[in-house]
């Protein structure tokens, strides 16, 4: 998405790219307690997420190291979420 600021255009990334690139970059983050430690708002996070985004990006990616640390996560926020 391009965001206009004086007279420029910024690009910002959609939440669930944002998400899949910082699990990307940090590939230790791996366990439930990794993920405990980000200090997430999970329900805001769980509320705001779009699923078929997070796949399709996912996919993008081609790593199934990052779609395991990606299943952790997400199965972390959901039940930290409820």
């Amino acid at each position: 998405t391009a965001i206009p600021y004086s007279d420029q255009r910024y690009k910002i990334a959609k939440m669930e790219k944002a998400m899949l690139d910082f699990l990307y970059i940090n590939s230790h983050l791996q366990t439930s307690e990794d993920f405990s430690g980000l200090r997430i708002n999970t329900r805001e996070l769980l509320r705001k997420l779009d699923q078929r985004r997070w796949e399709q990006y996912l996919a993008a990616f081609g790593s199934q190291a990052l779609a395991e640390r990606a299943k952790a996560f997400v199965e972390f926020v959901s039940y930290d979420g409820l």
